[in-house]
């Protein structure tokens, strides 16, 4: 129930914390949902994914791809997992979430930017031109 009112009221309280936590969340879940829609719509378009065509024939080598992935994933994660779980008794955003946020924008726009012209690349090279 109490985090139900908070989120009601989030622009109505002190709780800066809460805030940080949020747009941290939100962002992640941003970025998630943009890599995750852009290589379903790659791997629908081209009709598979051609990079793991040969660990599918061997379960080993499938596995430590698999695990490679969520070590990267885990290791990506951890300053916000740090934030998630410390305590933060501060009433004003720190300098360092901002910056954190700053490369975070930069970042997200500079993969769109490159996944949009990886698919033009590929559009072009398809169509021979």
């Amino acid at each position: 129930y109490q985090r139900r009112v908070r989120v009601i009221g989030l622009f109505y309280e002190t709780d800066i914390a809460f805030v940080v936590k949020l747009i941290q969340a939100l962002l992640i879940c941003l970025w998630a949902a943009k890599l995750g829609t852009f290589l379903l719509y790659r791997v629908v378009k081209s009709g598979g994914d051609s990079r793991f065509d040969e660990a599918k024939k061997s379960p080993v080598t499938l596995l430590f791809l698999w695990f490679l992935q969520g070590t990267w994933v885990y290791v990506n994660l951890l300053p916000s997992l740090f934030l998630f779980t410390t305590k933060n008794d501060s009433d004003k955003i720190s300098i360092v979430s901002f910056i954190g946020w700053g490369i975070f924008i930069f970042g997200f726009l500079f993969e769109t930017v490159a996944d949009y012209q990886k698919t033009v690349f590929r559009i072009i090279q398809d169509l021979g031109i």
